[in-house]
């Protein structure tokens, strides 16, 4: 195999990202064939759709080999992923920033739209903006490298698909991305005609599907009408979410007839008493202080109980409350902040701390107290089941999940004191709003965002950023690109996580 020293491989793969950029600005425009836009909203699409994805031919001609295999190191591995997703963002925000003439509110929304936040500053979109957005927030969902190697047949991809946090379906990192990418569009086009089914105009349903698949919330307000108005709506929407909840390992042993490696899982089961835990205060909060106020029977606080815990939990963002959270009860407003944070299962588009971390640590913390009433020769290793496979938790595991909490939650403090002192918004709202900033959540609080001082959107858009692509890694990457570490030493905490 060569090895690439120099950045040819990395200006190769720019520029196929840059082709599928330009794919992705012309493809809303197909809906122009029933809708009319002016020509302003138009021609923010047309112009630097067109130009972007020439630019792309140009670089991948020149600089990348298909037929070739090369060795990519992991400075340039994290070098190429860092600048994709820098670059993405900049370059997607472009229809944003012409329409809305603003640079920081064209961020905002492309930095929302990617990292599958349901965020946005911008109060009524147009049609096509509208689906170029939620078209961006489904291949964000998916994961921006994961897109690139399913057009890459190469094996250079594999440090990339790591890189990423995602399991390998294959030995082959491109037939991983392709079966990932797959199955997404299935989800996608299931969703789509089911929605129809229940009578959702179709341009309505596309949209509706790519929001809901994504767990990205972006609705409009035709969207969310059916949500709230139609309980067919409701349920699909529910159940695919619980499907993109679980990554495509899951779903590729389930749909093989393995049911014993899918439910010989430790997440699962945490999962279900974490939720019937936390869904029961939830409904004892919301009945005892809301249910009279709100109108609403004891049946109909169970279902928005149900929902909006697997929104929150698959980072979706999505609600059917009849009030905005900012109006809730304290405990239902901060056990949603608590959920948020947590966020959904590893190695899917959903935010947070991720589900395995917190089992790992609660089950580390019980093995360590428990250690000294054991006997000096007793040797114990505490472990957990993932698709059937055991793990166990060793010394490393079990601190490299406490480290990753911990940066967390202080990240989540250092924001919300940050939008506190710099923008005139009480602690809870600035709590809320960072929680489902850095979660990938977006939930609504009951304050608009348009409102903000710019310094709290580049505050907000940080935590939306770091928090799609793993805090950890982004440290990890930044650190070692410019402390010239070894690769070994500067990756190990990465790949025990």
């Amino acid at each position: 195999m060569q090895v690439i020293k120099s950045k040819r491989i990395l200006l190769g793969y720019l520029g196929i990202f840059l082709v599928l950029a330009g794919i992705v600005m012309l493809m809303p425009l197909l809906l122009l064939i029933s809708h009319h836009e002016t020509l302003e909203v138009i021609l923010s699409l047309a112009i630097p759709g067109p130009v972007i994805l020439v630019i792309g031919v140009v670089f991948a001609a020149i600089f990348y080999r298909k037929n070739q295999y090369f060795h990519i190191t992991k400075r340039n591995s994290v070098f190429l992923f860092l600048i994709i997703w820098i670059i993405s963002v900049i370059i997607l925000a472009i229809p944003f920033w012409i329409v809305s003439k603003s640079f920081t509110t064209g961020l905002f929304e492309a930095v929302s739209a990617v990292s599958t936040t349901n965020f946005s500053l911008m109060v009524s979109l147009p049609e096509i903006i509208y689906l170029y957005k939620c078209i961006c927030s489904f291949f964000g969902a998916i994961g921006l490298i994961i897109v690139l190697l399913t057009f890459i047949p190469n094996r250079l991809g594999a440090k990339l698909f790591q890189i990423e946090g995602h399991s390998e379906v294959s030995f082959n990192a491109s037939r991983s991305s392709r079966v990932i990418f797959l199955s997404y569009g299935i989800f996608f086009i299931i969703g789509t005609l089911l929605y129809c089914a229940f009578g959702v105009p179709f341009h309505v349903a596309i949209t509706l599907s790519l929001s809901t698949v994504s767990n990205s919330g972006s609705i409009d307000e035709r969207g969310n009408m059916y949500l709230q108005e139609n309980l067919g709506v409701e349920i699909v929407t529910l159940v695919l979410m619980l499907v993109t909840m679980f990554n495509v390992l899951y779903h590729f042993n389930f749909f093989r007839g393995r049911f014993k490696k899918v439910f010989k899982d430790s997440q699962i089961w945490f999962l279900l008493i974490y939720a019937i835990l936390f869904m029961g205060i939830m409904l004892v909060d919301l009945s005892l202080n809301a249910g009279s106020s709100l109108h609403l029977s004891f049946e109909e606080l169970i279902n928005i109980v149900i929902f909006q815990f697997v929104s929150m939990v698959t980072s979706s963002g999505l609600s059917i409350l009849p009030a905005p959270y900012l109006l809730l009860p304290s405990t239902f407003f901060t056990i949603t902040i608590i959920i948020v944070l947590i966020g959904g299962q590893m190695e899917t588009g959903a935010g947070g701390i991720k589900l395995e971390r917190i089992f790992v640590a609660i089950k580390g913390f019980i093995n360590s107290s428990l250690e000294m009433f054991r006997p000096h020769n007793y040797l114990y290793e505490p472990y957990y089941y993932k698709l059937g496979e055991k793990k166990n938790i060793t010394r490393q595991v079990f601190i490299s999940a406490i480290s990753h909490i911990l940066l967390f939650v202080g990240l989540f403090f250092f924001g919300t004191i940050l939008l506190s002192i710099f923008n005139p918004m009480e602690f809870k709202v600035a709590a809320f709003n960072f929680s489902n900033a850095l979660s990938s959540n977006g939930l609504y609080v009951g304050a608009p965002l348009n409102e903000a001082s710019t310094f709290s959107l580049w505050v907000l858009m940080m935590g939306m950023f770091l928090g799609r692509l793993e805090i950890l890694p982004v440290i990890l990457a930044v650190g070692y690109l410019f402390t010239g570490q070894k690769e070994q030493r500067m990756m190990k905490v990465y790949e025990r996580d």
